[in-house]
């Protein structure tokens, strides 16, 4: 169910990766400027490993591949100007392994 899945110091953890690629489709905007482009790609791999967890990397690849050829939604513009991580991405939901993206996600303190 969308947003419902453990807690950790009592709060609960999203784990529904449709959330996080939300988040992606709002820095849309932000793909041009410097760095929004990075911080688009690690949010997109968190939805990547939430999907790959929450056993929906079809459903989340299937999405992603509609969404890939519309240039206006963001997603397009995210594929060619990261061609390279965003194969990575595709490759690791096909193969659901989250250990393919993992040095893509950044970590914030």
């Amino acid at each position: 169910m969308y947003g419902r899945g453990p807690k950790h110091n009592g709060l609960r953890i999203f784990t529904d990766y449709r959330f996080t690629l939300e988040r992606v489709r709002g820095l849309k905007n932000q793909a041009g400027i410097e760095g929004g482009t990075k911080a688009a790609i690690s949010l997109l791999a968190t939805a990547a490993t939430k999907a790959i967890t929450t056993k929906k990397a079809k459903e989340m690849l299937a999405e992603l591949e509609t969404a890939q050829d519309d240039k206006a939604n963001g997603f397009g513009q995210l594929k060619t100007k990261s061609a390279k991580d965003w194969k990575k991405i595709i490759g690791a939901l096909k193969t659901q392994r989250k250990s393919a993206i993992k040095a893509l996600i950044i970590v914030r303190p």
